[in-house]
């Protein structure tokens, strides 16, 4: 699992805090998280639905992730994780030309 952005990482220490029941330094942590700039999920982005549930709501979120992390989504299937870092890489790459 790979930290990616700050907004990524305030978001994994986030849960490791809700984990262990720090819940003042969870809460501290998703302020931060909330507070950090990010590029929102295009509309058709793969499972979208299901990863703005599971709190994965832009582009910095998932730079990162891996494809054993995104299977823990609740109902999200391995198809739809293939699809989701292939969409992230295509989202990423550099302009062609």
């Amino acid at each position: 699992m790979g930290i990616g952005t700050l907004r990524r990482y305030h978001k994994l220490k986030a849960e490791a805090a809700a984990g262990r029941g720090d819940l003042g330094q969870a809460g501290a942590l998703t302020a931060k998280h909330e507070a950090d700039e990010g590029t929102p999920l295009p509309d058709d982005f793969p499972a979208r639905d299901l990863l703005e549930a599971a709190k994965y709501t832009t582009i910095e979120d998932l730079d990162g992730a891996t494809g054993d992390e995104l299977a823990k989504v609740k109902g999200i299937t391995l198809t739809q994780v293939a699809q989701v870092l292939a969409a992230v890489a295509a989202l990423k790459a550099p302009p062609a030309g």
